[in-house]
């Protein structure tokens, strides 16, 4: 199968910051490090080891460690290219939303493949009496599989299922095709639901990219992932047409809706629906600019440079005085690393401007540097919701929810412009460049401000964003806890326990939703329900774990329940909570939603299922009333947490939904 990759991914850019360079696109945590090579270890044929440096990517030393995800959860169809190696008996997979599973797995030896196998689509499965397959997936055609310590490839061409507008599913998932080390082993499979043992979970259109590394020992490297245009090919695409819920500002046909002056109509023309410029510009002026002002939007936009060149997306007023500069914020189009950039703060760094005082290093947006190539279309996505910025192009995350300090950006409707540069001169030769640049298919969708603490319909405030009414306020919460802007937030350092925040009320059953963020690496958690079986120095509550490394969805009373309690009463591993550890990073909002209906337990993270309906033991969890605690958590010496941790946390939009009683 032959690929024209537009977006590569997945890349290692140097020892020190190859995990954070990654991570850019990526939510990788736990053992993952960067090498320059992989092996197999000679005195342990089952362990994967490599060379410090870059290129490659090693699930840790013995290879349990959590899976990585893309940070985009919105793929539908997509085309994922891997090259990977894999230790003795060791097992991954590449999954699709969380449901479809192609298998990875030391096969080569095997005669019969089935779906379980390297490259299958694999098997639906149920977890009791004892793990076994309750279908056979899609077996591979061939065994193409390498031996343990080759490199391998793997390319798969995935089509998500369809859902009408009253989220009917229309059509099944679709592996249309996957090629193994050069080999077609499926084409054209259906998969009518999830894989493995959680086949009848929710589908959706839309999710992530997964690739297991808690399963055995993984190399990777040259990951590519982009969209898969094909299930439209056969529609021509029309030009300027917005997709559903979008706007077109541009009309393929004249300037309607900008501002028209007689540089603009010197400078730009409209050739076959597309807005190009390509002249050399003595001084500023031709910029095009929108009518309408826009406070918080999504806006798409095609742009191709015929030329090395420099452009730019204007939006939204600075506060902070910029001089020459101007007054609006511009995210840069341009080759070589001006792609992406915010131009305010980068000016105001270069030439000293007293803001640059005020920037703190959080302050500064992380960009990851993507040249365009020229002569190619991109598409650029700009979302711009309060002071939070997120910026994608072709797909590929550039800046994910970065904050403005609210010094910096002004939160007010202000016109759109896309920049006609004026030429740039070379100063060894004394050449100009004019800057060419060409536009379309530029849509917008504003997004209407969503009022925090606010509940939606069937829920209840427990935080109505300006008190703590409805909560327990003892000395240590009035002392460590505070409200900002309709936000809780608790940044102090605090030696003993007592600071936590409980509910007056007490709930049996419920859904529970929150944002959380925390400003640095921290532990919290959310407390509920009364434990039966005694656990020194826990408490007498669950928890579900809030914790920046290494604890994500922990439900804790399993994890510190006594090993004499846990044989007593026969606990299995098995039937414990298992939960695919994700690390929330720090400085962004992140939502927990959870669910307790009689002694069934679900949780999900961002929208991603993180526990499906765990049974808790009856000798584990109260079916009482209990209140509701959010954590305030000691300061913490040492661990995977920092040398001395305060442990910071802030909540906002706190609701809850009381169930009818399973009693």
């Amino acid at each position: 199968m032959a690929l024209i990759w537009v977006t590569a991914i997945l890349h290692v850019s140097g020892v020190a910051d190859a995990r954070k360079g990654f991570s850019d696109t990526w939510r990788v945590s736990g053992d993952w490090y960067s090498a320059e090579n992989a092996r197999l270890d000679t005195w342990n044929e089952k362990r994967l080891i490599g060379d410090r440096g870059e290129g490659v990517l090693i699930n840790g030393r013995i290879g349990k460690t959590q899976s990585l995800v893309t940070k985009r959860r919105d793929y539908q169809d997509v085309e994922v290219h891997v090259e990977f190696m894999i230790a003795k008996r060791s097992n991954s997979g590449i999954i699709f939303h969380g449901n479809y599973e192609i298998q990875i797995l030391d096969s080569a030896h095997v005669k019969e493949p089935t779906g379980a196998h390297c490259g299958g689509v694999y098997p639906r499965a149920e977890e009791k009496p004892k793990y076994h397959h309750i279908d056979k997936g899609s077996p591979p055609r061939v065994n193409a599989a390498g031996k343990p310590g080759e490199w391998q490839t793997m390319d798969i061409v995935f089509q998500s299922p369809r859902f009408d507008e009253n989220g009917v599913k229309t059509a099944n998932a679709r592996f249309v095709k996957v090629v193994h080390n050069g080999q077609v082993v499926q084409e054209n499979v259906e998969v009518p639901y999830a894989c493995g043992p959680n086949w009848n979970r929710k589908q959706h259109p839309r999710g992530p990219v997964i690739i297991q590394g808690d399963y055995g020992p993984i190399a990777i490297r040259n990951v590519r992932v982009r969209d898969w245009q094909g299930a439209n090919a056969s529609v021509a695409k029309k030009l300027n047409v917005p997709p559903p819920g979008f706007t077109a500002l541009f009309n393929g046909k004249d300037f309607s809706g900008f501002n028209v002056n007689p540089k603009v109509e010197k400078m730009w023309s409209i050739e076959a629906g597309v807005l190009k410029s390509h002249g050399l510009l003595e001084e500023w002026g031709a910029d095009l600019v929108t009518k309408k002002t826009y406070k918080d939007f999504v806006l798409l936009v095609d742009f191709r440079m015929p030329m090395d060149s420099d452009s730019g997306i204007h939006f939204r007023k600075l506060i902070s005085k910029m001089g020459y500069f101007g007054q609006t914020e511009q995210m840069n189009i341009g080759t070589g690393h001006r792609m992406g950039q915010l131009e305010s703060i980068g000016f105001m760094r270069a030439n000293k401007l007293e803001a640059a005082k005020r920037l703190k290093d959080s302050d500064i947006p992380r960009v990851k540097q993507v040249d365009p190539e020229i002569g190619q279309w991109h598409t650029v996505k700009i979302t711009m919701v309060g002071r939070t910025l997120s910026a994608e192009l072709d797909g590929q995350v550039m800046i994910d929810r970065y904050d403005y300090p609210p010094w910096l950006l002004s939160t007010e409707a202000e016109q759109l412009r896309f920049q006609k540069h004026r030429y740039l001169e070379n100063t060894a030769t004394g050449k100009k460049n004019p800057c060419p640049i060409e536009f379309r298919n530029i849509f917008i969708k504003e997004i209407e401000p969503r009022a925090l603490n606010v509940p939606p319909e069937g829920f209840t405030a427990l935080f109505n964003g300006k008190d703590l009414t409805g909560w327990h306020t003892p000395p240590l919460v009035k002392e460590y806890w505070s409200i900002e802007n309709g936000v809780l937030k608790s940044p102090g350092l605090i030696e003993q326990w007592g600071a936590s925040l409980s509910t007056k009320k007490h709930y049996t059953d419920f859904i529970l939703m929150l944002e959380f963020r925390m400003p640095t690496i921290s532990d919290s958690g959310i407390s509920f329900r009364r434990l039966i079986p005694e656990i020194p120095g826990f408490g007498d509550m669950e928890q579900f774990n809030l914790r920046s490394r290494g604890g994500m969805g922990h439900l804790e009373s399993y994890y510190f329940l006594p090993t004499e309690t846990a044989r007593k009463m026969e606990l299995k591993d098995q039937d414990k909570p298992h939960v695919r550890y994700i690390d929330p990073e720090v400085g962004v909002w992140h939502t927990v939603k959870l669910t307790m209906k009689g002694r069934t337990f679900s949780a999900e993270y961002d929208g991603e299922v993180l526990l499906d309906k765990f049974e808790y033991h009856d000798w584990m969890m109260n079916t009482e009333p209990a209140p509701i605690r959010l954590q305030k958590h000691i300061v913490v010496h040492g661990d995977n947490l920092g040398k001395e941790n305060p442990c910071p946390i802030e909540y906002r939009n706190i609701f809850i939904k009381e169930l009818k009683s399973s009693k």
